[in-house]
């Protein structure tokens, strides 16, 4: 059971290197400043959320991955062959849709882990993931 903690969290982590990478390319090609400096906030707290997780794999004794794996690479490969780089050319849409996508995993994730402390650590990061949809809305 310990293993399949260490396992779920680990996902969750991937997916976390995986917001923290986008934030990355969003952040390099937004030209308005108040909007990069909300961005950059952002990406701070998949940052944090990234921080959390590895902390909490390490206590159960696991270690943490620190790449976003095959998805992660597979969506940085499209990211620089695509000549469009955004869904409907809006780097907002695109950061939207993968936030979305977070917030769908972490249930996912949530529905598969069993120690309390892991639900609610997971829980927290999808509340604030959601609190992150709601702030890109306001630029939609």
């Amino acid at each position: 059971m310990k293993q399949n903690e260490i396992d779920e969290l680990n996902k969750a982590l991937k997916g976390e290197n995986m917001a923290i990478e986008g934030f990355d390319h969003y952040i390099q090609d937004i030209r308005d400043e108040d909007l990069k400096q909300r961005l950059q906030d952002m990406q701070e707290r998949h940052k944090f959320h990234a921080i959390e997780l590895s902390e909490r794999i390490q206590k159960l004794g696991g270690n943490p991955v620190n790449t976003s794996g095959v998805p992660g690479i597979m969506s940085e490969v499209r990211y620089k062959i695509s000549p469009q780089k955004y869904m409907n050319n809006s780097i907002i849409e695109t950061a939207l849709h993968g936030e979305r996508l977070g917030i769908e995993a972490y249930g996912d994730i949530k529905s598969r882990l069993h120690e309390e402390a892991n639900k609610q650590l997971v829980e927290s990061m999808m509340v604030d993931t959601v609190k992150i949809v709601e702030e890109l809305n306001r630029y939609v």
